[in-house]
């Protein structure tokens, strides 16, 4: 079924009377009690109600792979939201049944949080491998030259980039400084690698193909 833009949903101007007595009487005027016209049909019976080439067409209860995902994660970065689309969104989120929309933490509650989750206690912690200084083929000259093979562009966000920035390594090995192993990144999205790596490897290595 096709539904064309600007027409009324059928429950739009619905009394409350109207739709609790649509609802007792079951969806399209179906009554409670009525047994499925597909109740019990297997195999080539049921087969037999549909028109040859229909049975298979649906995606419902398939499984996308990895790599799927990844092109389609690729395809959509980037993409900008019209000032409509976001309008409507703000408006959602004010109704939302989120308890903390608006509210913001303290910043005794901040610091708290900060002590709670650092180190040892974070989810990104790889046993302080951080702290490791970087070799010396990873100075200045290579990361000017990543930022100028970017043109200065998030990998990530696709945003241009006028603040600070991250020279990243894909696989998380600072001993490892060759060009296809560093990757141009915002600072915002760089702090975004600590988790997930394997989703970030993919999707860095993807973007390094093309």
């Amino acid at each position: 079924m096709v539904f064309k833009k600007g027409n009324k949903p059928w429950n739009k101007e619905k009394t409350k009377k109207q739709l609790e007595q649509h609802y007792k009487n079951g969806w399209g005027g179906v009554k409670k009690g009525n047994i499925p016209w597909n109740k019990g049909l297997k195999g080539e019976e049921y087969k037999k109600h549909y028109k040859p080439g229909d049975i298979g067409k649906t995606n419902r209860g398939k499984h996308l792979s990895k790599e799927t995902k990844q092109k389609m994660s690729i395809s959509r970065t980037g993409k900008k939201r019209t000032d409509e689309t976001k309008r409507k969104i703000a408006e959602a989120k004010i109704g939302s049944k989120n308890p903390f929309y608006g509210k913001h933490h303290t910043e005794e509650h901040k610091k708290r949080l900060s002590e709670l989750y650092s180190g040892e206690n974070s989810f990104s912690w790889r046993g302080g491998i951080s702290f490791e200084p970087y070799p010396k083929e990873f100075n200045r000259q290579i990361k000017k030259y990543i930022f100028n093979r970017d043109e200065g562009i998030c990998q990530a966000c696709n945003k241009i980039i006028d603040n600070g920035y991250a020279t990243h390594h894909i696989d998380y090995n600072k001993e490892n400084n060759n060009p296809y192993n560093l990757i141009l990144l915002c600072n915002t999205c760089h702090g975004k690698t600590g988790a997930d790596r394997e989703y970030w490897q993919n999707l860095f290595l993807e973007k390094l193909k093309h």
